[in-house]
This record gives C-alpha cells, sequence and structure tokens, in this order.
C-alpha cells in the first residue's frame, strides 16, 4: 500500500489478521493499493467519509478529499457502496461519491400513471415501512415490484446480506421481465462479490439478462475475470474473454480491458503469434488505452 503525505488513515484490528474482515479508514488523503486474492468472506474494506470500498483483488486508487472520493481501478474488480446502493467497478472504472448511481435508493417506479404508482411507504418510519412495503409485496404490479426491490434495499443497509439476496431473488421468481430485474441481479451479483462468495457470482453473472449495452459487456467481464481467478488462464477463459470483447462495443472500457487479458493468455498458454497479433491489435485500437504501456514493453520484449 502507497499513501501521500498528507494521508491520514487508520486500521482497525481485522486489518492485522487474515481471519476477519479488515477496514482500513482513510479520512483524507490518497491511498494506492495491490490486494492479492483474499479468502472467501474476507474482503479489504476501505472505508472513506463517503463510501467504502470492498475488494477481494486487484489493483486500485482512493482519493478523499472535503467533499468526496473518488475511486480508480486499474484493475481486478471491486464493489462501492454509499447509502444503501453499490456500484460493481470493473478494470479502468472510476467512480465518485456524487455519482448518480450511489444516491439514496429510489423510493418509487417510474410509471405512466404516478398516482397509481406511488410509493407510499417511503415516509413511514423505519418499521412502519418494512411492514407496509411487506404488505405491497402481495400485489402483482409495479407496486409490488417497488417494494420487493426496496426490501432488499433495506436489508443490505441494516447489513442483513442474506435478506437482501432472498428479497431480490424473490423477485427476480415473480417478476423475472420487470421494470427492475436488472437492479434486482445486480444486487444479486454485487453482494455476492462483496462477500467474496464467487462462485455463486459467477454462477448468478451467467444468468444476467443481457443487453446490447455497456453494463452486459462489463458483467461478461466478471464472468471472465472470476473464471481465471478460479481456474488461471485456459481455454475457457479465453473464450469468456472473447465473448466480451463481440459485446463490447468501440471505446468502452470493457474492450480495452478484455483484448488486453486476451493477449496475456494467449501469451501464457503459449500462443506467442496470438499473443503478438493481439497486443498490436491493442496497440492500434487503443492509442491511448489504460494498459499501453505494457502492450509497448510486451511486444518489445518478443
Amino acid at each position: 500500500m502507497e499513501v501521500t503525505d498528507r494521508t491520514r488513515y487508520r486500521l482497525s484490528l481485522g486489518a492485522l489478521t487474515t481471519d476477519s474482515r479488515p477496514k482500513i479508514f482513510l479520512d483524507r488523503g490518497e491511498m494506492v493499493a495491490r490486494i492479492q486474492k483474499r479468502d472467501r468472506g474476507a474482503p479489504l474494506i476501505v472505508v472513506t467519509p463517503h463510501l467504502q470500498v470492498i475488494v477481494a483483488s486487484g489493483r486500485f486508487r482512493v482519493e478523499v478529499e472535503v467533499q468526496s472520493s473518488t475511486v480508480n481501478l486499474q484493475e481486478g474488480a471491486l464493489s462501492v457502496e454509499r447509502q444503501g446502493r453499490n456500484v460493481v467497478l470493473e478494470s479502468g472504472e472510476k467512480i465518485e461519491s456524487d455519482d448518480s448511481r450511489l444516491q439514496p435508493r429510489m423510493k418509487e417506479v417510474a410509471a405512466a400513471s404516478p398516482a397509481e404508482n406511488a410509493d407510499v411507504c417511503a415516509e413511514l418510519a423505519v418499521e412502519e415501512e418494512k411492514k407496509c412495503y411487506q404488505d405491497e409485496t402481495h400485489g402483482s404490479g409495479l407496486r409490488a415490484q417497488n417494494a420487493l426491490y426496496t426490501l432488499g434495499l433495506i436489508a443490505k443497509e441494516e447489513g442483513n446480506s442474506a435478506g437482501a439476496l432472498s428479497y431480490w431473488r424473490t423477485y427476480r421468481q415473480k417478476f423475472s421481465d420487470g421494470a427492475l430485474a436488472r437492479e434486482a441481479a445486480e444486487g444479486i451479483l454485487s453482494e455476492l462479490l462483496r462477500l467474496g462468495r464467487n462462485h455463486e457470482a459467477l454462477v448468478e453473472a451467467e444468468r444476467f439478462p443481457f443487453r446490447s449495452d455497456e453494463r452486459s459487456a462489463e458483467v461478461r467481464l466478471i464472468v471472465a475475470n472470476l473464471l481465471r481467478s478460479d481456474l488461471g488462464c485456459s481455454d475457457r477463459v479465453l473464450t469468456a474473454y472473447q465473448a466480451t470483447l463481440n459485446a463490447a462495443k468501440a471505446g468502452m472500457r470493457s474492450r480495452d480491458e478484455s483484448l488486453y487479458q486476451i493477449g496475456l493468455c494467449q501469451n501464457e498458454l503459449g500462443h506467442r503469434e496470438e499473443a503478438l497479433a493481439t497486443w498490436n491489435r491493442y496497440r492500434e485500437e487503443f492509442p491511448t488505452g489504460s494498459h499501453l504501456a505494457d502492450v509497448i514493453r510486451l511486444l518489445s520484449s518478443h
């Protein structure tokens, strides 16, 4: 771990052990860290005044200013949480604490008839709010969808991971094509990654409701990274990275990362000529890519 002179941080007792979930409290300044793969259920947690970063493995930077925190992921995968919301980052991505994806949980589902589908539970006291949402889960419309999804967020806010997963899985079972189906799937995936339950996360990622968009490409990259973490480089891993590359459009971070990783795996498997061709393709497609310096170095060493 590297820190600047102006950095102020504290370690939890767990940071000194290997059988707990260690925490680093970063109050201000900047830290850069590379985390080796940690045991299941024991990720590193970096806590700033504005958000939490949950890391199972990877290289990342966290910067803390007075008004905000910024997380920049160089490689690996991690989850960023704030006020009950969470976002999974992939290699080359960054996020600030005021990002709209990290704002407080949604209180209502947009609908053609707001009066009919308005969230009547949101303004109640906590226990009454939960009971209200529980009552609404028995329905079949947008209010029932919102209730199940929001109960999962409430459970997550309360530290009840099992409850959050249960609500979101129930949502998926009842409303497989619902308005919040993708949000529920993302919640399940990010919670499993946060808990270090990578095998289950892989299963969930492979059943994600894919579309032709950037988020789908990012989830495919999660699949490939999880497979590589478990299996090392193999033909199956190469196929997963190729699926990411095929799904990612020009300029997407997931395309940058998958093309670079394909070259690394080809090289590791002894396919030198294919690796060189892939890295040359990377250099042409991403002249300012996040891995350009490494690609140039790898090409010059062969």
